[in-house]
């Protein structure tokens, strides 16, 4: 597997898949087993309607189940040390963010920072870390030499680099946390009932920059409340991943958990073979993580396509696995099915769309297509409603409009892409890249009160060499 950076045979390719998956699903209903056509689009009409369906409950419960604090958690029985493993691959407009964030947390145990560059950088990334390592005793460059392979890859290379610690920390370089949230993780992991894992919030530092960003990190947050929050509540699974995980340090001693380099969504991979073998997730909100969102919408797309077709390998990998393995409940087997069985759901979706379209266009404006017109409809209504109810979504009108009309968007768009992973999958056998998504906003820094500013690029250097 190799690392691409949208360069433009890679994009021509996600083209061709994409042309390829309507041929062949106009092929499909026109031309081949015409017998099947109406069962086939009846079940994906179902599994469309199941996956929205599902969406409504959890937004329910998360509403309804809130949690307190815990004040407990305010006094751990012991000062854990940690060690925050971060994969660099031409990372420098956000490093010259979140370096100087991360280095000023304080602890009363040791804190290291293990940078993983990729030698491949090539816009400064390797002189940046060596210049800053060389003042901070407690930063450990790690350049990993030959080709960049994804994040899994360097993620692996810096665990098996680790020092002495008690948690070890998996971060993206446009990641920060701040004192109170760090903390509030030391905190957590440092009492005796500790999880082994655990996952924190999430939130966006340049979600008004734009409508993209503002939308995805709308999404990000009605997503943790659902699957994060609400999901284990119901005997589901709570998986860690977007951009950051916190492990108890022995885990990794296991070699059932070690760092899959081939994955392309390694930290999903990780997840599954932690509920297999009865590790929880923990969900914690108050532990904060800052990051960038996606703010093109080419970075959005090759961001999306790699998560589904690493989904995909998910999917290949741990379905029989979730079947044969003994020992779990029967909520979490089902929901671990589920789980992975998100790209053929996701995929129904797709399937529903355009099926609605082609009959009315042929005139066949029956009983099906009036049941896919709802279908259509209804999930367009409940995919934006729902971030509303759930809190998730401001009740401002510009964010209820953004909403109302981009979470459909997003999930169709989604559906989509899910049948040029599928393509590329199983009918054109491409190779699997991970696909660098470019996240890089070197206007936004953060003062030392922790309000944000967009400062000119004189005053970003001098803000940078004090």
């Amino acid at each position: 597997m190799i690392v691409t950076e949208g360069n433009r045979a890679y994009r021509q390719r996600r083209t061709l898949s994409l042309a390829v998956a309507v041929f062949l699903f106009c092929g499909f209903t026109f031309l081949l087993l015409p017998f099947l056509v109406v069962p086939a689009i009846w079940v994906c009409a179902v599994m469309a309607t199941a996956t929205v369906g599902r969406f409504a409950l959890l937004s329910v419960v998360a509403l309804f189940e809130r949690r307190p604090a815990d004040p407990s958690v305010e006094h751990p029985d012991r000062a854990p040390s940690i060690a925050f493993v971060i994969p660099c691959l031409n990372e420098l407009p956000s490093l010259k963010r979140t370096v100087p964030a991360m280095t000023s947390l304080v602890s009363d145990n040791d804190i290291f920072f293990l940078y993983v560059c990729e030698s491949a950088s090539r816009d400064g990334t390797t002189e940046y870390l060596r210049k800053r390592a060389r003042t901070d005793k407690r930063m450990v460059l790690l350049e990993r030499p030959g080709s960049p392979a994804g994040r899994g890859s360097a993620v692996r290379y810096g665990v098996s680099h680790l020092p002495e610690c008690d948690l070890v920390g998996f971060l993206d370089a446009d990641y920060t946390l701040d004192q109170t949230s760090f903390d509030r993780l030391l905190a957590l992991m440092g009492r005796e009932d500790s999880p082994m894992v655990l996952q924190g919030g999430c939130e966006a530092i340049n979600e008004t920059s734009g409508s993209l960003p503002r939308l995805l990190s709308l999404e990000r947050r009605w997503v943790e409340q659902m699957e994060l929050e609400a999901n284990p509540r119901l005997g589901g699974m709570c998986y860690f991943g977007v951009g950051q995980g916190f492990f108890q340090r022995r885990l990794f001693d296991d070699p059932r958990f070690v760092i899959d380099e081939s994955a392309l969504v390694d930290d999903i991979e990780l997840s599954c073979r932690l509920a297999l073998a009865g590790h929880k997730v923990a969900y914690e909100p108050s532990v904060v993580s800052r990051c960038l969102e996606v703010t093109s919408l080419r970075g959005y797309l090759a961001q999306r396509y790699r998560w589904l077709r690493g989904w995909l390998q998910i999917s290949r990998k741990y379905l029989g696995r979730c079947l044969r393995t003994r020992g779990l409940s029967r909520a979490l087997r089902a929901d671990l099915l589920r789980f992975c069985m998100k790209p053929y759901r996701v995929g129904a979706v797709f399937i529903t769309l355009p099926a609605f379209i082609v009959l009315s266009v042929v005139g066949s404006f029956d009983a099906m297509t009036l049941a896919l017109l709802i279908v259509v409809l209804g999930m367009s209504l409940i995919a934006g409603v729902l971030p509303l109810i759930t809190g998730a979504c401001p009740l401002r009108p510009r964010e209820i409009f953004l909403s109302l009309l981009g979470m459909s968007l997003l999930l169709f768009s989604y559906s989509a892409l899910f049948s040029v992973a599928m393509v590329e999958e199983y009918v054109l056998r491409a190779p699997r890249q991970y696909a660098k998504t470019d996240k890089s906003n070197s206007d936004w820094v953060e003062s030392r009160a922790g309000t944000r500013e967009t400062l000119k690029p004189e005053e970003v250097a001098t803000e940078e060499q004090s």
